[in-house]
This record gives structure tokens, sequence and C-alpha cells, in this order.
């Protein structure tokens, strides 16, 4: 079975029957790569386009083929390409769409550092109608662009490996001279894991680290300052938080601010390893009493 990616289907509108051939495409030998709904985005010159492959083939001894999928019975009058509801196609009909998304592919390639290889890597491409029948098509007054060589039809939906193998081997020419398909395994491996099948896993950097602390730093402080202003009216509160949410912290602001008012501050702690920490962090003007110990101490000193 072909390496399928995703291992799954994307989204897809039933009347595509993508679902049909993806599992069609299935079958091919194990060798094989098949890329359901690979999507390319492009921005340039201040303009973005988007462009989606049906199925993208790639095989590292025949090369890359962008399949265009057209489910239903499509019609073509008057120069152009329609559904079979009637509506114009977009891109130009199904067979200029696939070409236009090889070329873009090429581009996609180049701009991922796989450049090089295209003169070594045959790009071609095709379309499948998979509700008609090859006899129907023959039949048809097609545009000269609807070569039956690079078209797939009812037919190939239960073995598509003869049709796929037919485009693979039609001769691929670059600048004049024929491309042979010289992809050695390093250079497959860089196309499928740059390319074809990317895989990344972002892990946090220290300067990333330190940088989330002090958002969610700053973002503490700005509710800690609320609740603080809300404790001004509050005879008395309770605080329940998380450890690490700053209840101590809250606690000591809250006993300073009565302390510059000139109260008298009573500031209770848990225990001794709290009552150091307190210490070290020069807390004046207020007592801290150890309950668990009755032990009382005068922080002014």
């Amino acid at each position: 079975m072909a390496i399928m990616i995703p291992e799954t289907p994307r989204e897809f509108m039933p009347n595509s029957k993508e679902g049909l051939m993806f599992e069609s495409l299935e079958k091919l030998p194990g060798e094989y790569y098949v890329v359901h709904s690979l999507k390319m985005t492009d921005f340039t010159k201040n303009d973005l386009k988007t462009r989606e492959v049906d199925f993208l083939i790639f095989h590292p001894q025949k090369g890359i083929l962008t399949l265009e999928c057209k489910g239903g019975f499509p019609q073509y009058t008057n120069g152009e390409w329609r559904n079979g509801n009637g509506t114009r196609m977009g891109h130009g009909g199904p067979y200029r769409q696939s070409s236009s998304a090889m070329h873009a592919l090429e581009e996609s390639m180049r701009l991922a550092g796989c450049g090089p290889m295209l003169n070594r890597c045959r790009m071609y491409f095709g379309v499948w109608f998979p509700s008609l029948s090859k006899e129907n098509l023959k039949q048809q007054n097609l545009p000269p662009e609807a070569d039956m060589a690079i078209t797939l039809t009812m037919e190939d939906v239960a073995d598509p490996l003869p049709a796929v193998e037919r485009i693979f081997s039609i001769n691929r020419y670059r600048d004049g001279k024929p491309v042979e398909q010289k992809l050695n395994q390093t250079e497959t491996n860089l196309l499928l894991t740059r390319f074809i099948c990317p895989q990344f896993k972002l892990a946090p950097t220290m300067l990333d680290s330190k940088a989330e602390n002090r958002i969610r730093f700053h973002k503490l402080l700005d509710e800690q300052y609320k609740l603080l202003d809300f404790l001004e009216d509050q005879p008395v509160a309770v605080i329940n938080g998380a450890a690490g949410t700053g209840k101590t912290w809250i606690a000591m602001e809250k006993a300073r601010r009565h302390a510059q008012e000139g109260d008298e501050v009573l500031f209770l702690c848990y225990n001794k390893f709290l009552q150091k920490a307190l210490e070290k962090q020069r807390v004046n003007h207020f007592f801290c009493v150890i309950p668990d110990q009755g032990i009382t101490v005068n922080l002014n000193s």
C-alpha cells in the first residue's frame, strides 16, 4: 500500500469523490507517496495567492505528479469548462488548473530549498474524472489540452497503477534538455522532509520562556493590584489561589499599605521557612507571628 499523507482523507466536498480516489490511490505500491489536499501559499508583490493540489503523487524513481480531480459530469461549452450544474469552473478548467498547480509546486520547492533537484526530478500533471468512462470521453469533442495520456477515468478507480505509470513514462524536458530522474537517497529524504511531508516540533528556548514569564508576571501584577484595590473596602476577605499566584505578595503589599497609613499591622505566616523568606525581603513596619510555634518576631529589628 502507498504511504498516505495524511493517513485519512482531509475534509472534502462529497460530490468531488475525493474519498473514493483516496481509497483507490491507497492501493498503489509501497514506494509511492500520496499527499491529499496539499495547500500552497504564495505572497508576492503584496498579493496573496493560495493553491491546492487535490493529490500529489511522488515516486523517488519516477517523479512527482499533481492530480486534479473532477467528480460529477463536467461540460465544455464555448471554450469554457463548466461543472455539471452549468457553473463555470475556476482556473480555466481542470487541465490548466493541474498544470498551474504543477508550476506553483516547482516554485514552492525552490523556496523550500529543493530547487536544484528540479533538474533531476520529473514533474507531471494530470486530471481524473472518476464519474466518466474512457469510452464516454473519447466520444466527446475535447479541447486540445485534454489529452487522454494524462487523463484518468472511471475504469482507473479499481486500479490506478497502470494510468499513473503511463503518465510517469512520458518524457519530460527542461530548457530543451530531457530530464532524467536521478534523485539519490539523500535528495529523496530532503525532498520528503522539507517539502512533501515536513515535520516540526516546537520547543521553547530560554528567551521564549523569559518572555512568557514576563507576560505572565505583568498580567499577575495587574490582577493583584485590582484585587488590592477591591480589598480597600473589605474589612474581611479570604484569598484563595494555587501556589505561585502571589497570595503572599498581596498580603505583604496590603500590610505595607496599612503600615504606611500608620495602622498597627499583624502579619501571620504559615511556617518558619516563610518567616525566613520574609525576613530576607526586609519587610518593615509590621510584626510576623508564627502560630504553630507561638513565636512573635519584630521585623523592624
